[in-house]
């Protein structure tokens, strides 16, 4: 698992000199490398045969880029105007060492924010890192959670106002930005825009939506995915169909065989792009090792059970492949996921949504957890005094949203999500593959947010000019069924008739009426993952987290135990609430006791020495 850490230190000349830096690593990382100079410490990590690292060092100056731009720095470019135009995903930092000795350190994201970078400035200490863990892991002073973020993820599944982590007194780069630390203080920011593509052009963009997006997908797919060694990780749905088929013959395809159904219209869809096919057996263990491991980089900041896929560079390892592209994203940008048709009155009754005023609507089918009672499960665990905190930080987030509308259509929730990518609900599954692959992203080329910024919300409403657009291309992958709907790609899907009459009288009071006559018929809850946390380990699991945060004033204790009992009992309808728990609890327990912790996931790299050793 790729990461890095920095650290500046203002206690006394020689602290610590050869300051021992501690990383999160979930395998595979066997390249390391450090730069040292006076107060300075510099750490990180990667696969051996990674291509997403660049490392420019000389005595005075380190320049670390990882991820994929469409282009590196030039050897004498200076950073900001190498950053001035660049596009694709990265992150990374430079160290520039001037006559005083004092560090200049400069970090920067790419202008979506796919790959985050935090920072914490605390008694003297400045530690810059891609996780939060990282930071808590090698902090002089205590650390402590921010809790209305952490409250925010459990109910919200993702914290989605800006700028917030759930670590106190950390802060997350902002979309396209550079922050220049010098003596452990913020001294200047700029901020790089994602730049407009010259071939879509926004009156060919009205005249002809299907057109100009096959133009910029065609070209998104041709210089994103330029390495026919990567493999693309190949669904049932369209997304990564699409990319497939707009590559051409001879590409690699892999699928992760969650159902035999899917897996054969992969097999379909690789077969019609005379693609390799090859698959990939889902572990037997996925679930819990999601829920065991991955809140190292789900922070308490988003669901661990979408940090998805985490050990799969190693499954990959014996295919040799090292990298990956996918479709991640285009639901959101070009199939218009989060887009809502404007309404007078929303029903949010019966949920936590409500308490956010008419705002919960872009939340409410956005959590992507399987119950539809969980959020008020989770709820139901909190206190008092945690409701009441949970309540107030709702309806901050709530007003943070910018409201935006076109015609009939609400754009509110899609505005805010695709302003900070990092954000995103489903962010997650992208984490585990960045961390550690080379990650290849169509849906970051520019070709595609100049369509996007360009296109009608009705044209992008339920992927109409998508579909049409893929139906177009007449390409023999999309006369295979979707696996999602199990029926051939339509051109658009009709908007539901209740979406229509949502905000008729008769309708409104007929819901009423068939959610309790539903309620009473409806047989209990069931959930597959369920049975894998009853096994042991799955069951340390959650007594660890109730455990964990028993005496926690935010949580009623009778309540979490009476969860866990039902659980235990066969009951499906807890298990959500206390994974969401679980996470949480795991979050607190690494950072209250950061100082004194040791795990397998722990790296610890000596300054100085491993540069002796692997060089930079």
């Amino acid at each position: 698992m790729a990461g890095f850490c920095i650290e500046t230190s203002m206690r006394q000349p020689g602290y610590e000199a050869r300051r021992t830096l501690r990383l999160v690593d979930l395998g595979q990382c066997e390249s390391v490398g450090s730069f040292q100079a006076a107060s300075l410490n510099v750490a990180w990590l990667h696969a051996a045969n990674s291509r997403d690292w660049w490392v420019r060092s000389s005595p005075n100056e380190l320049l670390v880029v990882e991820g994929n731009p469409d282009r590196l720095p030039r050897e004498t470019e200076l950073l900001p105007e190498w950053l001035a135009g660049r596009w694709g995903s990265f992150r990374g930092f430079q160290v520039l060492l001037g006559d005083g000795g004092t560090p200049q350190i400069t970090a920067f994201v790419d202008p979506l924010c796919t790959r985050p970078i935090f920072y914490r400035a605390i008694s003297g200490q400045l530690l810059i890192s891609d996780k939060p863990a990282t930071i808590a892991l090698n902090a002089h002073e205590d650390c402590t959670l921010n809790w209305d973020a952490v409250l925010e993820a459990m109910l919200l599944g993702s914290v989605y106002m800006y700028n917030l982590t759930s670590l106190d007194g950390t802060s997350e780069i902002a979309p396209g930005e550079s922050v220049v630390f010098r003596d452990n203080n913020v001294v200047a920011r700029y901020c790089n825009r994602l730049p407009e593509d010259e071939s879509i052009v926004a009156a060919d963009v009205a005249r002809d939506p299907k057109g100009t997006l096959k133009l910029a997908l065609e070209r998104s797919v041709r210089e994103c995915w330029s390495d026919r060694e990567s493999a693309l990780l190949l669904s049932g749905g369209l997304d990564s169909r699409a990319i497939l088929a707009l590559a051409g013959e001879g590409r690699k395809s892999v699928t992760l065989e969650q159902s035999a159904r899917e897996t054969q219209i992969a097999r379909e869809i690789a077969a019609a792009c005379h693609a390799e096919f090859l698959t990939l057996p889902f572990p037997a263990d996925e679930w819990l090792r999601r829920a065991q491991e991955g809140f190292w980089i789900a922070a308490a900041m988003r669901d661990t059970e979408f940090v998805n896929d985490i050990g799969l560079a190693g499954r990959l390892a014996p295919l040799n492949i090292s990298a990956i592209a996918h479709g991640y994203l285009f639901d959101t940008i070009l199939k218009g996921w989060l887009i809502r048709p404007v309404h007078k009155h929303i029903d949010l009754s019966r949920t936590v949504y409500s308490l956010m005023g008419p705002a919960g609507v872009h939340f409410r089918d956005t959590t992507s957890r399987a119950s539809f009672h969980a959020d008020k499960d989770v709820f139901g665990v909190l206190s008092k005094d945690g409701a009441q905190q949970a309540t107030m930080h709702l309806r901050r987030v709530a007003e943070s949203l910018a409201p935006a509308t076109e015609d009939k259509l609400d754009l509110t929730f899609e505005r805010h999500v695709l302003g900070w990518l990092s954000k995103q609900v489903h962010y997650g599954c992208f984490l585990s593959w960045l961390e550690a692959l080379d990650v290849r992203s169509p849906a970051f080329h520019p070709a595609l947010w100049s369509w996007y910024r360009h296109s009608r919300a009705e044209d992008r409403y339920l992927g109409r000019a998508y579909r049409r657009m893929l139906l177009s291309l007449n390409h023999p992958a999309f006369a295979v069924p979707d696996a999602n709907t199990g029926l051939p790609i339509a051109p658009a899907p009709q908007p539901k008739w209740t979406e229509k009459a949502q905000d008729q009288l008769w309708y409104r009071a007929t819901r009423r009426v068939w959610r309790t006559v539903r309620g009473r018929r409806q047989p209990p809850y069931a959930d597959t993952r369920a049975a894998a946390f009853r096994s042991p380990q799955g069951r340390a699991l959650m007594e660890f987290g109730i455990e964990t945060l028993r005496g926690n004033p935010l949580f009623n204790d009778v309540a979490v135990q009476r969860a866990l009992q039902d659980f235990l009992a066969g009951q499906d309808r807890p298990f959500e609430p206390l994974l969401t728990l679980t996470g949480a609890a795991q979050w607190y327990d690494r950072v209250s006791r950061a100082k004194n912790y040791s795990a397998p996931q722990i790296r610890e790299v000596v300054v100085g020495r491993a540069r002796e050793i692997a060089g930079s």
